[in-house]
């Protein structure tokens, strides 16, 4: 007697008693099939027994080692369990078509009937499917032919799923239509349990019989699939092209070589030239909107790109001038340095004599008063800073040039950074806010007291990657402030992927030259400064000639009949308002960069500075109402885009665990991804394989 612990010896070895034929009293031996490996060595039997009255058992019959030898036992055979027929299915062609039966019975007239088919089925009939092992079938053509009830149909759909996702092409039989026909062309309604065995002995025409199948035969999609897919969020439209006309000949045709010769976005280098000359020109001038108010001409820019697609390519080349004006500054800064250590020497010293030994306290005063204030070192050389936090800019800008950049190609360590950390988001919100509105920007300094800068102007120009860009765009608090709407947005469609190599146009680099001396002019002209001050500017003042009023009303009327509710700019209300603003800011600067002399903005300009400034526009309502969706959907995309690209139609939790974006590896994320997956009907779990999933096809 063996138990349930004893070994199951597979295969049956040639020296194994002789299998018994009974079980109970009220049963008969029918028949008893043998399951074979692909060898053809004898793994287990399965043994059919009736009783009077029709009932009937299949049970499976396997050898064990017990202590006293080898003995039979009736019990299940492990799982997986292999597929009975897998020795015929070994011998025959790649491309043989596999006839799925229930029962060992049916597939073994089957194999007499329909000889171009190799007939299986599994252990267990219709109850079992999900414990063999289907993957010898992988890749196969195969026909699931149930039995005409409930079971088989359970049956066909366990079973289809999961040679679907084994990559078969699968056809069903609808054995309910099969059943109700009969050989001489009359209907019935169909027996219960009707199989290919009763098929067989109704259908004296083997021709006739696969002809009817063939008939009542079709493609085999399971149910969790057979919904078409939803998309997981609205894609976002591609971007208008650039406006680089707007630009002007110099900087326009300094866009079209920037693009031409590094190969990036005509979008991503408008950013960067329009960006150098905003920190060239903000220190020249303000301009005088039609309602009196005057303002910066600064610019605030955002570009978005993913790594590898070349930003910081392109803002070097639009910064040479800026580099080489650092370069000479740095080098005046030396000579300078020499003359005011001297002074301070000489400065500290005549005061520690006064201090010393003075005749009277008036007399230190006058002599104090002679001998003035303290000297000023030479300011900073440098126009850009990268990643500061705003305090650290403000806590320089004593010493530093008046006009600065805040330029970056990695702005996500911006974003992401101290300065934009839960506690200080808004006060560096506030602060760049206040610096693009031209206002004095204060600050309190812990033993030092209040510092208040006014006079000075910053330009920003933030390259960062899709993602750290969302995080901003989508952040309440950065944007209730009012930041956001003051920033002209641009992520333009990568070109990776066609960047191939192509001879240099000389052509390109005469107009490079061009814009560096014409930016360097700008950098290099000596701003108006508030008397006695090194670094307080005190800008001219460029009002709007009529005509070029007379555009700005009309621009400022389109806008706002736009911000009403259903209207085009309804959801970006915000950043709407401030475009007459921008506008008006990128026509002053492109005058200021191509006519220093200029005292009144034409509406020439106007009307460029508009077309740019509508072209942000539209970004900005791409983007915003874009970058709304919600994170979990762009991960579960993330996730479809790899499964799509993989070319398998089942995968694994494994898979995605080992091999899946890095950014989904951990067990919380893509288990969350693929239940976002299946309610889009992406995917469909594999029925009795946990963890394993089939990909539907793109269409």
């Amino acid at each position: 007697m063996s138990d349930h612990s004893d070994p199951i010896v597979m295969p049956i070895p040639d020296d194994a008693p002789h299998p018994p034929s009974t079980s109970g009293d009220n049963w008969k031996f029918i028949a008893r099939w043998t399951y074979k490996n692909s060898a053809g060595d004898p793994l287990f039997h399965t043994v059919r027994f009736e009783a009077e009255g029709g009932a009937k058992k299949v049970t499976p019959q396997i050898l064990k080692r017990t202590k006293s030898g080898l003995r039979w036992s009736w019990g299940a055979p492990p799982e997986p369990r292999p597929l009975f027929g897998l020795e015929k299915l070994a011998l025959a062609d790649a491309g043989a078509h596999i006839l799925i039966v229930e029962g060992e019975k049916c597939a073994v007239a089957g194999e007499g009937s329909f000889p171009d088919f190799v007939t299986l089925t599994s252990q267990g009939g219709a109850k079992a499917p999900q414990k063999s092992d289907w993957t010898p079938l992988l890749g196969r053509k195969v026909t699931i032919w149930p039995d005409a009830d409930k079971p088989g149909e359970e049956y066909a759909i366990s079973v289809g799923s999961t040679l679907v996702a084994l990559g078969c092409e699968v056809a069903l039989v609808d054995a309910e239509k099969l059943a109700s026909i009969q050989p001489d062309g009359g209907t019935r309604k169909p027996p219960e349990g009707w199989d290919l065995v009763d098929a067989i002995a109704e259908w004296e025409s083997s021709a006739a019989l696969l002809a009817a199948v063939s008939e009542h035969t079709s493609p085999f999609k399971p149910e969790a699939l057979a919904e078409e897919p939803l998309p997981l969020f609205k894609p976002m439209p591609e971007p208008l092209p650039y406006p680089v006309e707007s630009l002007g000949m110099t900087a326009g045709g300094a866009v079209r070589s920037i693009a031409n010769k590094c190969q990036v976005p005509v979008a991503l280098a408008a950013q960067s030239i329009l960006a150098s000359i905003s920190l060239a020109c903000q220190a020249h001038a303000n301009v005088r909107l039609p309602f009196g108010q005057d303002r910066p001409i600064s610019l605030f820019l955002v570009s978005i790109a993913a790594s590898g697609d070349r930003k910081t390519t392109s803002d070097n080349e639009a910064l040479r001038a800026v580099r080489r004006k650092e370069k000479e500054l740095n080098q005046q800064r030396d000579k300078e340095l020499e003359k005011f250590n001297i002074d301070l020497a000489a400065w500290e010293a005549t005061q520690a004599v006064i201090k010393r030994k003075p005749e009277s306290l008036e007399s230190a005063k006058a002599d104090l008063e002679e001998l003035g204030p303290r000297p000023k070192p030479p300011l900073y050389p440098y126009l850009i800073v990268a990643d500061p936090t705003i305090e650290g800019v403000v806590k320089a800008w004593p010493d530093a040039q008046a006009s600065l950049g805040l330029f970056s190609s990695e702005g996500g360590t911006f974003f992401g950074g101290y300065g934009m950390s839960m506690d200080n988001k808004l006060r560096t919100s506030a602060a760049l806010s206040t610096l693009w509105d031209g206002e004095p920007v204060t600050q309190v300094r812990a033993g030092a007291g209040v510092l208040t800068l006014r006079g000075r102007r910053l330009s920003l120009h933030l390259m960062a990657q899709p993602d750290a860009a969302s995080i901003f765009l989508t952040d309440p608090v950065i944007r209730d402030q009012g930041l956001l709407s003051r920033i002209l947005l641009a992520a333009p469609t990568s070109l990776a992927g066609s960047r191939f190599s192509r001879p240099t146009d000389p052509s390109d680099d005469k107009n490079l030259e061009r814009f560096e001396a014409r930016l360097h002019a700008a950098l290099s002209r000596t701003a108006k400064m508030e008397e006695g001050k090194l670094n307080v500017l005190e800008p001219p003042v460029i009002p709007l000639h009529a005509d070029a009023s007379a555009l700005f009303f009309e621009y400022s009327d389109h806008i706002e009949q736009n911000l009403a509710p259903e209207h085009e700019f309804a959801l970006i209300k915000d950043v709407a308002a401030k475009a007459p603003e921008n506008a008006s800011r990128i026509a002053c600067l492109l005058a200021v960069f191509e006519d220093p002399t200029i005292t009144q903005l034409s509406g020439d300009y106007m009307r460029r500075g508009i077309a740019i400034s509508n072209w942000h526009l539209s970004e900005a309502k791409r983007l915003l109402l874009g970058s709304g969706v919600d994170p979990k959907l762009k991960r579960a995309q993330v996730l479809l885009d790899w499964l799509q690209n993989r070319g398998h139609e089942c995968f694994s939790c494994r898979d995605i665990h080992q091999k899946g974006p890095s950014s989904l590896r951990h067990r919380a994320i893509y288990k969350e991804a693929l239940l976002i997956l299946m309610d889009h009907h992406w995917i469909a779990p594999v029925p009795g394989k946990p963890s394993h999933f089939i990909l539907r096809k793109a269409s």
